[in-house]
C-alpha cells in the first residue's frame, strides 16, 4: 500500500506523464503555415525544387530535396496572385513546350466558384507570381460523368497530366455521386483538348478499377505523365476515418499510354498489380531528375495525425521511390 505522504507526489507525476505514440509511418517535413495539406507537386528544372500546392492556401512551396530530405527553400514561399478568390487546389502539371509554366486545378466539389478555378503560371522562389486564368466549364465536367455513370453528377478534381503533345489534358476524378456526402472512390480520367487559357468539353471519359489488383476500390491521388517512357503514374488512395491508423493507406500503379489512346471501353478496365503499396494517403507523386520518384502523404483530418509523436498540424510525410 502506498502511505498518504507519497500519493500526491505519484499522482502530480502521472499527471505530467504524456504517451507519445509511435513515430509516423514516413519521413515528415513541415511548411510556414497553421494548416499543411499538400495535394499537388512537381519538379521545377529551373531552380531543382519540389513545387508544392497546399489545399488550404494559395502559396506556392518550395523544397530542397537532395540527400533524401526535403527542406524549405524559402522562409515564405509566394503567393498565387489572380483575379477572384481562390480556394482548394488539387492538382497541378507542367505545360508541355512551356518551360517552368505549371497548370494548377482547384477541386471543382462545391459550387463556391471559388473552388472551380484553374490557373497557369511560371515557378519564381521569393517573387510574387501572378497567375492568368485558364477556363473551364464545371456543366462540361458534369455531362462527362453522366456518360461513364449514369445518375452520378458529383465529381472531384484530384490530379491532372498532358499528353506528350501538350494539346490534350488529362483531368483525374477521385469521386463520383449524387452529392457531396453520398459517393463511392472512383478512378476516371477525361481526355480535354487544351488550347492555351482554355480547356475544352471532354471527349472522352476513361475508368479503371482497383479492385482486381488490391481487392478493394480506392479514388484516384494523383496523375502524373512521364515524358522519359510515355507511359501514366497513377496514385490511388483510401481514408476511412481517423480512428484506426489503417484507415489511410494507398497504391501506386504505372500503365502505357494506349490505354488513353482512342475510345474508352464500356466497363472499368482493371490495373495492373500496383508498383508500390504506402500506409498513409498518398496525395502526390513527383518525377525526378535522377529517375526516383518522390510521394507526398496528405491527412485531411488532423485526428489521424494524433496517432503519432510528433505528427502536427503543419507537418506531412514524404517517401522517396526508386
Amino acid at each position: 500500500m502506498v502511505s498518504a505522504q507519497w500519493s500526491v507526489p505519484i499522482a502530480l507525476a502521472a499527471a505530467e506523464f504524456v504517451f507519445a505514440g509511435p513515430p509516423p509511418p514516413y519521413p515528415i517535413f513541415e511548411a510556414p503555415t497553421a494548416r499543411f495539406e499538400p495535394s499537388a507537386a512537381v519538379h521545377d528544372p529551373a531552380s531543382d525544387f519540389v513545387v508544392m500546392l497546399n489545399d488550404k492556401d494559395s502559396m506556392i512551396h518550395g523544397y530542397k530535396w537532395k540527400d533524401g530530405k526535403l527542406e524549405a527553400a524559402t522562409p515564405k514561399p509566394p503567393d498565387l496572385q489572380v483575379d477572384g478568390k481562390i480556394a482548394k487546389f488539387e492538382a497541378m502539371s507542367p505545360i508541355p513546350n512551356s518551360p517552368g509554366e505549371y497548370l494548377a486545378v482547384c477541386a471543382f466539389d462545391r459550387e463556391d466558384p471559388a473552388y472551380q478555378r484553374v490557373v497557369r503560371f511560371k515557378y519564381v522562389p521569393n517573387r510574387s507570381i501572378v497567375g492568368t486564368p485558364v477556363e473551364l466549364l464545371s456543366s462540361a465536367l458534369e455531362d462527362a460523368v453522366k456518360k461513364v455513370i449514369p445518375g452520378k453528377r458529383w465529381y472531384k478534381i484530384e490530379g491532372c497530366a498532358f499528353d506528350k503533345t501538350g494539346t490534350k489534358l488529362f483531368i483525374g476524378l477521385r469521386n463520383i455521386g449524387s452529392d457531396f456526402k453520398a459517393f463511392e472512390d472512383v478512378v476516371v480520367l477525361l481526355r480535354c483538348p487544351f488550347h492555351e487559357t482554355k480547356i475544352g468539353p471532354p471527349e472522352a471519359a476513361f475508368r479503371f478499377s482497383t479492385k482486381t489488383a488490391i481487392g478493394r476500390d480506392e479514388g484516384l491521388s494523383d496523375f502524373v505523365h512521364d515524358p522519359a517512357t510515355g507511359d501514366y503514374w497513377l496514385l490511388t488512395s483510401k481514408e476511412l476515418g481517423f480512428k484506426y491508423i489503417p484507415d489511410h493507406g494507398g497504391h501506386l500503379f504505372k500503365f502505357p499510354a494506349a490505354w488513353l489512346e482512342g475510345e474508352p471501353s464500356a466497363a472499368p478496365k482493371p490495373l495492373d498489380r500496383p508498383v508500390a503499396e504506402f500506409n498513409a494517403k498518398c496525395e502526390a507523386l513527383v518525377l525526378l531528375p535522377d529517375g526516383r520518384k518522390l510521394a507526398i502523404f496528405d491527412s485531411d483530418d488532423d485526428g489521424w495525425k494524433k496517432h503519432f509523436d510528433g505528427f502536427t498540424s503543419n507537418k506531412a510525410m514524404y517517401q522517396f521511390l526508386p
